[in-house]
């Protein structure tokens, strides 16, 4: 239910559902967003769930400061084929990891992470005391 009401939210507040998004008995189905406003929780909120918003912008700089623009961090990451470009910008995003033309681990908590947002912190913290 919750995540369903914030895809409405983005949806009532000017993004466009692409796919997606529609409950089939107990799941949601994966939702594709675009033209998601910065004020929508599903912009600057952590939604844990299958939804991805798609954000356009006019260059990597901008893309770079409006990804750090969040409390949360765990992990970025960048695709493309410009492999200095890829590692320029590993530097200049906050997270605790930042992925070049690769996806998440599937256990972050087995994951090295070097925690730099709320998110991350918090994270290491109890992958921390799990491993105790």
């Amino acid at each position: 239910m919750r995540v369903e009401s914030w895809i409405q939210e983005a949806v009532e507040s000017g993004a466009r559902l692409l796919c997606g998004g529609k409950r089939v008995n107990s799941t949601i189905e994966p939702a594709v967003l675009v033209d998601v406003p910065a004020s929508a929780r599903i912009s600057c909120e952590e939604v844990f769930g299958p939804v991805v918003a798609v954000y356009r912008y006019s260059s990597l700089e901008d893309a770079i400061a409006r990804t750090n623009d969040t409390p949360f961090g765990l992990q970025a990451g960048i695709f493309t084929t410009n492999l200095p470009r890829a590692f320029s910008a590993a530097k200049k995003l906050h997270f605790g990891g930042v992925l070049i033309n690769d996806v998440p681990c599937s256990a972050w908590t087995t994951c090295p992470t070097a925690a730099l947002s709320t998110a991350a912190s918090a994270a290491k913290a109890l992958a921390t005391l799990s491993r105790r």
